[in-house]
């Protein structure tokens, strides 16, 4: 979940590609939330994270326009609350390949980025991060 980005930091060289497609990599955190969901469901005392790392600010900013798109279910920005059945819109394509599946959650998550590290003053240059816990104080009815 990588914004194009070269650069030095305390004498190592860093070249991040550009990943783009950030609907199928909201996907896939979601489906990673619902895949530690299960591993944890039955484990009393149990707890479990999904550590997400970007340099992309489109992934932390809330969306402005105020449309409703097809991967709405799939939009992590600041302050989003992921819960409930998280499916794509009527009208996804074929992009969503290998991700049709609705994804239920069973917890509720409101989604906090914090400050992970800036290495410049460029737009690509601010790393942020989102630490989702899971487990007993996220389920429902706890």
């Amino acid at each position: 979940m990588t914004r194009l980005w070269a650069g030095m930091d305390r004498g190592e060289s860093f070249a991040l590609k550009n990943h783009g497609a950030s609907d199928l990599r909201g996907y896939d955190v979601v489906k990673d939330i619902h895949r530690v969901e299960r591993f944890t469901l039955n484990r009393q005392g149990w707890t479990g994270l999904v550590v997400v790392l970007t340099n992309d600010a489109g992934y932390w900013r809330p969306r402005t326009h105020g449309r409703i798109t097809n991967a709405d279910a799939f939009r992590l920005g600041e302050g989003a609350v992921l819960e409930g059945s998280r499916a794509w819109g009527p009208n996804t394509g074929g992009t969503s390949r290998g991700r049709e599946a609705a994804l239920d959650l069973r917890g509720s998550y409101p989604l906090t980025w914090i400050d992970y590290s800036t290495l410049g003053s460029g737009p690509a240059e601010t790393f942020r991060a989102l630490i989702i816990q899971i487990g007993e104080t996220n389920e429902v009815g706890s």
